[in-house]
């Protein structure tokens, strides 16, 4: 027999409390490992996929409406389209407004005006909530206006 601190062991009887030492380490080691991998992760918000907006036509006459379509908006979601184009030596401009149907899309017809000149222009789109707070989301290709 040996002395340690006290505590007298058997040759078997040391090796005996390594091996229970180890084993209450490891499972003690395992309970803090699970608690930790069982953290609940927050909720993330649902992922919608990325927005598509195209115009329907790349040439408009005068006079005429063409449409804007844009999918996977949040619903509920408002949209300015905005279309400025020039008339009579002054600037013009036709804005829609719309609001995300329930599919998630976006549908507004744009009319051009009778006295609009020929010229290529751009389709801005925004989102808020009116004109004052709206964000510039995408701007499209010009679309080419013909004159009557």
């Amino acid at each position: 027999m040996r002395a340690c601190k006290g505590i007298h062991f058997h040759r078997g009887a040391k090796m005996e409390g390594v091996v229970v030492l180890r084993a209450v380490v490891l499972m003690a080691l395992f309970l803090v490992l699970s608690v930790v991998g069982c953290r609940e992760k927050p909720a993330a918000e649902p992922a919608f996929p990325s927005v598509t907006i195209i115009a329907k036509s790349s040439i408009v006459e005068a006079g005429s409406s063409f449409a804007v379509s844009g999918l996977n908006f949040k619903p509920g979601q408002k949209v300015l389209v905005d279309f400025k184009w020039q008339a009579c030596d002054k600037s013009e401009g036709i804005q829609a407004c719309c609001e995300a149907d329930e599919n998630s899309s976006i549908h507004p017809a744009i009319d051009v005006l009778d006295d609009a000149i020929l010229g290529d222009y751009e389709i801005e789109v925004f989102t808020g909530n009116s004109v004052h707070d709206r964000e510039l989301f995408a701007t499209l290709p010009t679309r080419t206006v013909l004159g009557r």
